[in-house]
Order: C-alpha cells, then sequence, then structure tokens
C-alpha cells in the first residue's frame, strides 16, 4: 500500500485556514436557511481568505470523571458539573448521557521509526489483542453504522496507512503485520494528516472518535509543530491517547510532546516499562472508553468566527475529576 502524501508546513497553514471557509461555503450552498441566517462576509484585503460567520447551535464534549482513587465515577447527573465557557457558564445542557455503549471509531497509530525498534513486536501483538476486545462485532461489518470501527498506520518520516477504518478484525490483523520498524519520527505530521481524513469529519450523530498513538514522542522530522497538531486534533474533536514507549528513565522531551497532546484533548499518556505494563495501559484506555458521558451545550458566544474557545468543567460534588478537551474552534 502507497504511503499517505506528506504535506510541506507551508501547505499545512494553507489548508488549516481554508478548510473550515470551504465547509461554510458548502453549507451556504445547499442549505436556504443557513444561507439566511449567515451573516455576509467583511471586505477583506487581497490575498486574505474571508471568515464566513453563522451561528455555532451546539457543542458537543466526552466527558470522563473519576474520583480520588481514580476509579471511574458512572453515576454523574447534569446537577453534578457547571461549564464555562470562555469564563461565561453555559445555559442548562441539551443533552447528558452516559454512553457505555456507544459506537466507537479509533486509529491506532503505531511509531515505526528505529528509536522504538526494541519493543515494537510485543507493541503490535498487544495492539492486536485490544482491538479484539474493544470492538465489538457488527451484524453486518460493511453496513452496520453502530459498530465500532478501527484503522491502522504507521508512521516514520511518512504515514502508511494499513488499513482504513472498518469492523473487520480479519483485516485489521492483516493490516498490523504490514507495519515495520525503520526511520526517523515525523509523529506531528501524521497526527495533521490523519485528523484530516473524511472518518474523522463532523458528524450529527454523537460517537466516541479516539487516537490512540504508541510512541516515544521524540519528533525530529516533521514539518509541522506541536501546537499545529494539537490544533488538528482539536478541530476533529478527537480524543488522543498515548502509549510512551521510550527505554529513557529520565523525562525527554518527546514525553512533554506527548502529555501535552493528549491533556489537550482530554485523553490520557501512559508510561509502560514492560509487556504487562503496556497491556495494561490498553486495558485502562479500553475501561475509559466505556465509561464516558456524553454532554451537549449552546455556547456562550454563539458566532462562528474560527477562534479557539476555552472550557473550563467545574465539579458540583466533592472528590471527583473532570477531564475534557480544553475547548473547541467555533465553526
Amino acid at each position: 500500500m502507497l504511503p499517505a502524501p506528506k504535506l510541506p508546513r507551508a501547505l499545512f497553514v494553507a489548508l488549516a485556514g481554508a478548510l473550515p471557509v470551504t465547509l461554510a461555503w458548502t453549507m451556504l450552498l445547499t442549505s436556504a436557511t443557513a444561507q439566511a441566517q449567515t451573516s455576509p462576509p467583511t471586505a477583506e484585503p487581497p490575498g486574505v481568505i474571508p471568515v464566513i460567520r453563522q451561528e455555532v447551535r451546539e457543542i458537543r464534549l466526552v466527558v470522563t470523571a473519576t474520583d480520588a482513587r481514580g476509579h471511574f465515577v458512572h453515576d454523574l447527573t447534569p446537577v453534578s458539573l457547571s461549564i464555562l465557557d470562555a469564563g461565561k457558564p453555559v445555559q442548562p445542557f441539551l443533552d447528558f448521557r452516559s454512553e457505555a455503549n456507544l459506537p466507537l471509531d479509533i486509529g491506532l497509530v503505531v511509531d515505526l521509526s528505529g528509536s522504538v525498534h526494541s519493543k515494537f513486536p510485543f507493541e503490535l501483538q498487544s495492539v492486536s489483542d485490544f482491538l479484539a476486545r474493544i470492538l465489538r462485532p457488527a451484524s453486518d461489518p460493511t453496513s452496520d453504522p453502530t459498530s465500532d470501527r478501527a484503522f491502522i498506520a504507521g508512521f516514520n518520516t511518512d504515514l502508511l496507512i494499513a488499513q482504513d477504518l472498518t469492523s473487520d478484525q480479519q483485516r485489521l490483523n492483516q493490516a498490523l503485520k504490514q507495519l515495520h520498524s525503520g526511520g526517523n519520527t515525523a509523529l506531528f505530521d501524521a497526527i495533521v494528516t490523519l485528523c484530516r481524513r473524511p472518518w474523522l469529519a463532523a458528524s450529527n450523530e454523537p460517537a466516541r472518535r479516539a487516537l490512540l498513538i504508541l510512541s516515544d514522542g521524540n519528533d525530529n522530522q516533521s514539518d509541522a509543530t506541536l501546537a499545529f497538531a494539537i490544533e488538528a486534533a482539536q478541530r476533529a474533536e478527537v480524543i488522543v491517547y498515548a502509549i510512551n514507549t521510550s527505554d529513557s528513565p529520565s523525562v525527554e522531551r518527546g514525553d512533554k510532546f506527548l502529555r501535552k497532546l493528549a491533556e489537550a484533548t482530554g485523553g490520557r499518556t501512559f508510561y509502560p516499562a514492560t509487556r504487562h505494563d503496556v497491556n495494561r495501559a490498553l486495558a485502562e484506555v479500553e475501561e475509559e472508553l466505556r465509561s464516558q458521558y456524553i454532554l451537549s451545550f449552546r455556547p456562550a458566544h454563539p458566532t462562528s468566527d474560527g477562534n479557539f474557545h476555552a472550557l473550563t468543567l467545574i465539579p458540583n460534588r466533592p472528590g471527583i475529576t473532570l477531564r475534557t478537551r480544553k475547548g473547541y474552534y467555533a465553526r
């Protein structure tokens, strides 16, 4: 299978600005209602892409709650937490549900670079076992919209998509066998490219969307920056979980990269030392993905200005910790 094309940094920046505008114009051309509610763009200097503003109707969040001992909390209600949108309280939730059985779309993203060679064989076996546990079988893998799905990707200097999104366990296992270690590490480029793929497109149907990254985080080849990778993940509204595969006993630059990626998107980072620890980390990810809440609300600032809006979750009962993405891009 051919590797996914790698884009230069200048093109990454251009695409980041162009995508929300393309989406907005598509909505204008296909919906008379959206056209009537959309404010006309203001005049811009030549060469500047105009920002088309429309009302943001609903923000959806996936929230994880844990107690003081780190155990998942399964009995939250709408009064258990409050949300500040750029410092302003939001109105009552439009939706609040515990969705342990919500369909899952997850990408398994494996670092193929030479720096992780020593752990590579047992990582692949652990990933295969993880997929066998977490993906619920579908009545028809090709058409069941409620089934869990996964894709397999590997990266070094380039990105290889070994298997696109599917619920077929056999295809996923075959894809894992296509991955071979070697080369440098372009982690940020891989995240940006994956977050622009169609499977991560915005949907009206609630679902868990996550990237599970196995890497030491030591990016030494990307054109994209860490900040740009975080923005791409936040725009795609995916949760990033990172299994740190570094052999170093000290904290390195890659550790910080992975932690920032996970924290910004509502995920977690794990630091396993042995194969047993890898399996335990994957089991924790599995449990968390089945122990989350879906909630939605009307934004405090409803204009689709393309800017990042920071969110703060406040627990209204003692002893619980709440985790979700740090904010959203109004689009």
